[in-house]
Parts: C-alpha cells; sequence; structure tokens
C-alpha cells in the first residue's frame, strides 16, 4: 500500500516490542526490562537520523527472507549500560533469549518517534518471528500494532493525504488482503483501523497521558501568580507611599510625570524580571526532578527539558506584562502626590488609604484573599480526592498483596504449555515461608493489559452491538478466594475445571445484573460470537462474583467474565500471579524470585 502511491516521498514501519527482556552475556546473565520498536530499513533515512557510531539500518535488513540478527541502541542506553565505549559495535545482546549483534548508535538527541517514550533498542522488522516467537496476535487483523509514517510529497496537504490513504487502505482490506478476513473483521478493520494524522498529532504518548493533570497544575500556577503579583504591587503602593517626599523633590526640580511613571515601571519590570529568571532555574530543576519521578512512576519518559527559545520568549513577555500591570498603579498614584504637604511633611507612612473603602490598595488586598481562597479550595478537592482514591473500597482487600507479571511467550513457550506452567509455578510459589494463598491471571490487578470481546446470552437480545460488549480474564484456580472477593452465587473456578472437563465461567454482579435483572443466572449459557470462537463450546455460568476494581480506580466497573485458564479463549500470552502474604510482602518477593527461577 506505501508503493506507488501519490502521498508519500518516503515511508516507514515500526511496531513496539512488548516486554522486551534484554541480556548480556552468553549465559543470558543480567537480565532486564527494556523498551524496544521493530522497524523497517527505512525507518532511520526518514527521520534523518545520523548515527553516533557504527551504522544504522538499510536495504539489507528489509529483506524478510533472510532475517538480520542486528540491533542499534539508543544513545542514552550507550552511555547508561556502556558508558559510550566505541568498542561496543559488534558486541552482543541477547533480545528474549535470541543473540543480537550491535552495528550503531543513534544520534544522542533521538529516542524514538514516539515523543515521550524513550526506546533502548531498535530491531529490524524481519526479526519479529524470531524474538516473538508463537504471538499469534500479531497475525489477527484486529490488532493494530503496526503504524506506517512518512514525509508527504511537496505540495501535498494532510487532508489530501487522508482521502487518498483511506482509499488506498479501502481497495487492500477489499482486495487480496481482505479476502483472508472474514466478514466481521472487515468491518472491524474498516471501523476502527483507518486512521492519518500528522506527526505532530501522532506520535505523541505522553501528551494525553499528562495534559489534564498539567493542564490542572498551570491553572494553580496562574493563580499563584497573581497572588504574587497583587502581593508584590501592594508593596509597591506601600513604597510609593513611603517615597512621596522623594517623588514630591523630583517633580519640584523639574522631573515631567512622564519620567516619574517611566521610573516607576522600569523598577517594576526590573523586579519581574529577576523573579522570572529566578523562576525559569527553579522551574528547570523542578521539571527534571518531576520527570524523573513520573518516569519511575510510568515507565521511561524522553522529553527534552533544555531551555527552549519559545519558553523564553513567554517568559519574558509573561514578565513585562505582569511588571507592567502590576506597576502601573503604584506608578499612577505616585503622581497624585501633592508637593506642598509632602515637602513640609517630616515623616514618610505607608498610607493605605483607610479613609476610602475602594482605594487601589483596598481591592488588591481584597482580590489577593480571593484568589487565596480559590486556591486553598482547588487544593483541598485535589487532596479530597486523593484521600477518596487512597480509602476506595477496591471489593477486594489490597494489603500484604504482592503482583508478579512474567512474560513466558519471550523466552519461547508455547502459548499451549503455559496453563500448566502457571500451575506449576503457583505450587512453587505457595510453599514460600510467609504465602498464604497464590492464584493466576492471564491480564492481571491494574497491569494495564485489557481483554473483551462479544457475547451472546441466553435469553437476552442486544439493542446494540454495545450491549453484547463484555471484558474477559482468564484466571487461575481458587482466584476469588485468595483475593478475599466475594462470591455471591453459586461457586468459583476451582482445580477441577480442566481442560477435559465441561466448560465453566464466573460473572460479576454488573454483569448479571445487565444481563439478568432479578433472575438466577446460574446454569445459563454464555457463546463468543466473533468469527474466530465459532467453534468453540459456550461456557455455562457457575458463579456471580462481587463487582472489584481491578483496571482503574476511576472508570466504572465493566460487565467481566472470568474463564479457566484451562479452558482458554485464545492462545494465552501472559502470566501474572497474585501472591497475599502473612506479613511485610517485601519479605517474601527474593524468595519468589527465586522460586520461579527455580520452576525455569
Amino acid at each position: 500500500m506505501t508503493d506507488n502511491n501519490e502521498v508519500f516521498s518516503s515511508t516507514f514501519v515500526s511496531g513496539d516490542i512488548r516486554r522486551l527482556r534484554i541480556s548480556s552475556g552468553s549465559e543470558g546473565n543480567q537480565d532486564e526490562s527494556g523498551r524496544g520498536r521493530f522497524v523497517s530499513g527505512t525507518y532511520f533515512s526518514v527521520l534523518d537520523v545520523q548515527p553516533a557510531i557504527g551504522r544504522l539500518f538499510g536495504n539489507v535488513e528489509n529483506d524478510p527472507a533472510h532475517p538480520a540478527p542486528v540491533v542499534v541502541i539508543s544513545y542514552s542506553y550507550w552511555t547508561r549500560k556502556f558508558q559510550r565505549n566505541p568498542n561496543v559495535v559488534g558486541q552482543t545482546l541477547r533480545l528474549n533469549n535470541s543473540p543480537m549483534t550491535i552495528i550503531g548508535v543513534t544520534e544522542p538527541r533521538f529516542e524514538g518517534e514516539v515523543h515521550g517514550e524513550l526506546q533502548d533498542m531498535f530491531v529490524p522488522m524481519s526479526m519479529q518471528p524470531t524474538l516473538l516467537p508463537g504471538k499469534s496476535w500479531l497475525q489477527s487483523p484486529n490488532v493494530s500494532w503496526l503504524q506506517v509514517m512518512g514525509r508527504l510529497k511537496p505540495g501535498m496537504t494532510l487532508e489530501q493525504a487522508k482521502a487518498r490513504i483511506n482509499v488506498l487502505f479501502l481497495q487492500a482490506v477489499n482486495g487480496p488482503y481482505g479476502a483472508t478476513i472474514n466478514n466481521d473483521d472487515r468491518k472491524s478493520i474498516i471501523r476502527d483501523h483507518v486512521e492519518v494524522t500528522s506527526g505532530a498529532r501522532g506520535f505523541s504518548r505522553a501528551r494525553p497521558q499528562f495534559q489534564g493533570p498539567m493542564m490542572i497544575l498551570m491553572g494553580i500556577v496562574g493563580l499563584v501568580l497573581l497572588i504574587a503579583c497583587t502581593n508584590v504591587s501592594n508593596m509597591l503602593l506601600a513604597r510609593s507611599s513611603a517615597r512621596q517626599k522623594e517623588i514630591a523633590l523630583r517633580l519640584a526640580i523639574g522631573a515631567s510625570p512622564r519620567r516619574i511613571v517611566r521610573q516607576m515601571l522600569t523598577e517594576s519590570v526590573l523586579l519581574s524580571l529577576c523573579g522570572g529568571l529566578m523562576g525559569l532555574l527553579v522551574a528547570q530543576a523542578g521539571t527534571r526532578l518531576l520527570l524523573r519521578w513520573a518516569s519511575e512512576q510510568f515507565g521511561a519518559i524522553s522529553l527534552d527539558t533544555g531551555f527552549d527559545y519559545r519558553v523564553l520568549l513567554f517568559t519574558g513577555a509573561l514578565c513585562l506584562l505582569t511588571g507592567v500591570l502590576f506597576g502601573l498603579v503604584p506608578a499612577l498614584r505616585a503622581l497624585r502626590t501633592e508637593l506642598n504637604a509632602s515637602m513640609q511633611s517630616t515623616r514618610m507612612s505607608a498610607g493605605f488609604g483607610r479613609g476610602r473603602v475602594f482605594s487601589a490598595s483596598n481591592l488588591l488586598v481584597a482580590g489577593q484573599i480571593a484568589i487565596s481562597l480559590l486556591v486553598l479550595f482547588t487544593a483541598g478537592l485535589l487532596v479530597r480526592s486523593l484521600h477518596n482514591l487512597q480509602t476506595l473500597d477496591l471489593g477486594f482487600p489490597r494489603e500484604r498483596l504482592v503482583l508478579l507479571q512474567t512474560d513466558p511467550m519471550s523466552a519461547g513457550y508455547d502459548p499451549s504449555k503455559l496453563p500448566a506452567l502457571s500451575a506449576q509455578i503457583i505450587d512453587s510459589i505457595r510453599t514460600v515461608p510467609g504465602v498464604t494463598a497464590v492464584t493466576a491471571s492471564e491480564n492481571g490487578l491494574f497491569s494495564g493489559s485489557e481483554s473483551g470481546d462479544a457475547v451472546s446470552v441466553d435469553g437476552y437480545v442486544p439493542n446494540s452491538d454495545e450491549d453484547s460488549q463484555v471484558a474477559l480474564d482468564m484466571i487461575g484456580p481458587a482466584y476469588f478466594s485468595s483475593l478475599r472477593i466475594p462470591v455471591l452465587l453459586g461457586r468459583e473456578i476451582s482445580d477441577a475445571d480442566t481442560a477435559s472437563a465441561p466448560r465453566v465461567a464466573v460473572i460479576n454482579e454488573s454483569m448479571a445484573k445487565f444481563y439478568f435483572k432479578d433472575a438466577n443466572p446460574i446454569g445459563r449459557k454464555v457463546k463468543m460470537t466473533a468469527e474466530d470462537y465459532k467453534n468453540l463450546p459456550p461456557y455455562e455460568i457457575v458463579g456471580v462474583t462481587h463487582d472489584v476494581k481491578d483496571h482503574s480506580l476511576r472508570k466504572k466497573v465493566e460487565r467481566r467474565m472470568y474463564v479457566s485458564m484451562a479452558q482458554p479463549l485464545w492462545p494465552q500470552s501472559a502470566l501474572n500471579f497474585e501472591i497475599k502474604t502473612a506479613g511485610d510482602p517485601s519479605s517474601v518477593m527474593a524468595a519468589v524470585r527465586a522460586r520461579v527461577k527455580g520452576v525455569d
């Protein structure tokens, strides 16, 4: 689709490598998790990226018939792990147990095309089957893991590009490519996957994640700035009152009112600029600390925190505006000095206009108090929201809970072997002193992974496609009792629900109320309706569990169905373990890691 088109002068393809495991040494020791992307051979040339050392990918890495076991590392990873050793080129790294030769390092300021998402490794697209063996979801037409990007030809607008790319895409879906896809998947692809965006909007993943909190923070900063400005303006008013004798003397010896105003504004602007400069230095240090904290909490984030001329211009303009705006009232008030009274006075007073209710100083004080109350009110709401989130009832006790995430697929496991591996790991962890219960799930609690699809429920006629959508998870035996989630009706999934046993499911309270109202759902059947599951037998509901918040604290609890890992809905790709402890969870973590390594 990207060849012989009238839209792009050059294109590349890239996709995320999920759960990349990096190790050095022939024995695969020193394992660590990392972030990387599969990229086409044109990736670096289209983005105009130059190597710091070595070389980057070219046409030879584009050939899928001859996979190239090579890797390009980012400058930050080179600095962090190799201390910028120039002899790194030619060394070997093991990515997901596959040996890869380092051929180059990217230039310093390049961390990937996705803004805010720092990458460690760049791997040729031809190595995808080697690094992610058995990842059947990659071949699914319902999974969009690749991004096609390119540079527009001269004279081509974004709107023209959208129209022409949509035509090309629809031709591909309805043509030879679409012949291998069923009708439901084709509709889903056309509905969900046709999207063309400019690089400025399309590359950033940090913006949607942090835009809301940052806008709130900017609003609070603006209010604090107003408070500070009104406070300084009041101080300037008091100082102008104290300088009445000086100003009167200047006027008496011939200074013009314009000169007096200019001097007062100059002092105010100079004060504002000094404050702005100090603010820039504090903001620079604070931004780096905030970015470091965010990277620890949400994963590595790459943002340029250096001074930018636009930031400097904005800061300078804001300082100039606040200096003039809040220095104008004291400057104009200084001109109202009565020469005779001021010259004869031997006492300087910082009078605040006691006789005038609506004097400038009184209005500024009132405004400052009002804004301060607004800031305090907003801060109180934020603290209240934080307290509510910390004390929110999740539907299960969060105390003494350890979450363990593994990725057997990156080690070459076949998906059909994962249920047995899960049972083996559970049996091993259960013997760790201090562990009171252990279970497993595919998606895990708050892991960021979620699954869902359309179902058909006995006795229910949906009014729309949305009515058929439910969230799905595959879980291990005793999942609900291990996490102390109440089972309201029936039973939970147990060791008896094996691959040869009748297929069973447990649904949550929201799903039971939506589809069955006040009727008893136990014994009713639920069938997957997507084309991929047409040969899958229906699941019999054997239990109803209490609603839990297991993916988001803020979102409404979704309709959810749980099935046994031994009776999978699709080939499993991940294993998450939930472990309850008798005491401090950190006391068992080392032993748990050792037991998992002991299994494999």
